[in-house]
């Protein structure tokens, strides 16, 4: 197994690792392997989760919970990238199909990226649940170049997303099926933006 540094955001070093194979979940099936794998392998955090196309357009939304609940919300985009709401903390898991999958834990709730009853619809939004080993609660990090990442729930080909690749902030941020359209792709920053 190769590793790699790699620079995220303006000052996060944190260590990729390709094509590695742990423990799974008791009764879980290895998910199919994307033909460009690596994601962090060593986060703590806590991070800001950038939408790509956002920033691309110059709007700087992250991922947030939307009031700072600490109940069972729907997550959102949101700018400026500065609230207790908008830290994240990836925890490992497990490997599998050398993608590694983490719990994605806010900071302020303390609860995980998750979707409602782990349904697999399309267009779904996200929402943060207790964290309890759900199988929906597993988030995989693709590497897919410049320090983009699609996070995929694991066991399934459904991606975090921005409906429609909106740059409005509050938008609703959802699953759908990946294809690592330019809403899918998203980077970690430990600095406010």
């Amino acid at each position: 197994m190769g590793t790699r540094k790699w620079l995220l955001g303006m000052t996060a070093m944190v260590t990729l690792a390709v094509g590695s194979v742990t423990a799974s979940p008791a009764g879980a099936s290895a998910a199919p392997q994307p033909s460009q794998t690596g994601a962090v392998a060593a986060a703590d955090g806590p991070f800001h989760i950038y939408n790509r196309n956002s920033v691309n357009h110059g709007v700087n939304n992250c991922l947030a919970v939307p009031g700072a609940s600490t109940g069972n919300v729907g997550l959102n985009q949101y700018w400026p990238c500065r609230y207790i709401d908008q830290w994240w903390y990836l925890e490992h898991r497990f490997t599998s199909g050398g993608i590694p999958y983490y719990y994605v834990r806010n900071v302020n709730s303390n609860m995980c990226m998750s979707v409602p009853a782990a349904s697999l619809q399309p267009s779904l939004q996200v929402n943060q649940y207790p964290c309890g080993g759900y199988i929906d609660q597993y988030w995989g990090m693709i590497h897919l170049g410049n320090l983009n990442y699609a996070f995929r729930r694991y066991n399934t080909n459904l991606c975090l997303s921005v409906p429609g690749a909106s740059t409005r902030p509050s938008e609703i941020v959802n699953q759908y099926p990946c294809g690592y359209y330019p809403d899918q792709y998203w980077y970690l920053s430990t600095s406010d933006g």
